[in-house]
């Protein structure tokens, strides 16, 4: 059995998700539950309980790319709600105490984000 942590938000906010460690059924949710949950998870590595954790904010980012690679429109279709963590973390690497060469450049990440955000805005213009 897996031993799984969650994360309950605040009792104000409408989301409960799993925790970081939770990233795959994430990733394969379906398109509406994906987009739901992850904002959750956004809320989660914004706030003081992810401060310090790499293993939040990285997987994150990463989740955002691998996702819309994977079911195009799934993450830039929601950016726009995503873009302030987005922005939060490509410049505020240390605040999660992630080194770069272990967890690579957090600023890359973000910039793969909005390139393909702003590609789809083009795209759709």
């Amino acid at each position: 059995m897996t031993n799984r942590r969650y994360v309950v938000l605040e009792p104000t906010s409408p989301y409960s998700v799993p925790s970081p460690y939770s990233v795959p059924e994430l990733f394969f949710m379906p398109r509406k539950a994906f987009q739901y949950y992850v904002q959750a998870f956004a809320e989660y590595v914004k706030s003081e309980r992810a401060a310090g954790d790499p293993d939040a904010a990285s997987p994150f980012l990463r989740l955002l790319i691998n996702r819309e690679e994977r079911d195009p429109g799934s993450v830039v279709e929601i950016c726009r709600k995503l873009s302030d963590t987005v922005d939060f973390f490509a410049s505020h690497q240390s605040y999660f105490q992630a080194p770069e060469e272990i967890y690579g450049s957090f600023q890359d990440l973000g910039d793969q984000i909005r390139a393909a955000y702003k590609e789809h805005l083009k795209n759709n213009a």
